[in-house]
This record gives C-alpha cells, structure tokens and sequence, in this order.
C-alpha cells in the first residue's frame, strides 16, 4: 500500500490543503491519504491553537466526500508536542502497514527547518518525501534540500491557516477559500472572531 501522511494543525483546513492531498493521490498513485491531526506541533507551541476537537470535526465535513482520504487521530492519543518520527515509528509497527511505502507530505517552507527536527535522517529512512510548493516570502531562508524527495507538481495557491483566521476575525469572507461545510461551521461555532 502506498500511503500519503499529511500533518498539520488544520486549524483550519483550507482548499489548499485538499488540493495538495489529491494532487499527491494522483502524482503518486497513493491509495490513501492520510490527514494527520497534530494537537501540539513542537514548532507551533506558542500559538493559541483552536482545540482539537473543532479541528477534527472541520476535517471529518472537509474529507467526508473522498473515498481515499481519511483521518488519523494517532497524535491525539500521545501527551505532549507530536514528532514525525515518533508519529511514521507508530505507524510502521501496526501489521497491517508493515509493508507500506510511506509518502510525507510537507510545503517547501517547512524544508527551511527540516535539518531541525528530530531525527530528520531516520524520517527519511521511513518516508519518501513529497515537498508541495509554497509561496515565498521575503526574506525567507533557501530550504536545505535532501537528496531524495518527490517535488509535487501542485498549483501554488497563496492560503494559509492563519490568512482565514485573520479574515475571519476581520468580519471578511472566507468563501471560495474553504469549503462551505467548514465556513458554516466557523460561523456556527463563531471560530477565530
């Protein structure tokens, strides 16, 4: 089984991210994607993060229509910052991903700090990596590129979480930047106002 993980805080999840997730399904022939709910990322501690429970319902609406896209709520039964290595460690001892070829998805932004994380190069041994492009910012730092990744060949749309999250507190609309399930539930639950 060939298995796409994709992590994040989805906080909340975007358009983007689901055209990421599908253009990684059919680059790469992946039979599932997995959408990784991260309660606590070590590189976003001091961020006020929406709590998990609204997170993992805007996921559940956003996903519910793919048949290859399912959520994964192994970070949310561990206490404390979540570490990819840890996270792909996990999964690769279930038997029944025993023989899965694992697909990390991250945005080229994130390829800036990736020589940071823990055990970057045991990631590596368990995960090829699929870099999707990201805007660049300025100022922002040449990623350090490993030998073996996959570039995604994906659109690049300039959303982001915290732009929807902003707007939203700005009384601006949000439409057309996520589905309209998740922009009903931001409005019902009165999310990031």
């Amino acid at each position: 089984m060939n298995l796409g993980i994709f992590g994040g805080t989805f906080d909340p999840i975007h358009h983007g991210h689901l055209l990421v997730a599908e253009t990684a399904r059919e680059e790469l022939c992946l039979d599932r994607v997995w959408f990784l709910l991260t309660p606590l990322p070590p590189h976003k501690q001091r961020l006020e993060l929406t709590p998990w429970q609204h997170r993992l319902a805007m996921l559940q609406i956003a996903l519910d229509s793919h048949p290859a896209f399912e959520i994964s709520t192994l970070e949310l039964q561990r206490p404390g910052p979540s570490y990819t290595i840890d996270t792909l460690r996990a999964l690769k001892q279930r038997s029944e991903l025993a023989h899965a070829q694992f697909y990390l998805i991250i945005g080229r932004d994130s390829l800036t700090n990736f020589h940071t994380w823990r055990e970057p190069e045991a990631i590596l041994q368990l995960a090829r990596l699929v870099v999707y492009p990201r805007v660049e910012k300025p100022g922002q730092l040449e990623p350090i590129l490993p030998a073996d990744y996959h570039h995604l060949h994906a659109p690049v749309f300039d959303i982001s979480s915290s732009e929807i999250r902003r707007r939203v507190k700005e009384n601006r609309s949000i439409r057309f930047l996520v589905p309209e399930g998740i922009r009903n539930y931001i409005e019902t639950h009165r999310l990031y106002v």
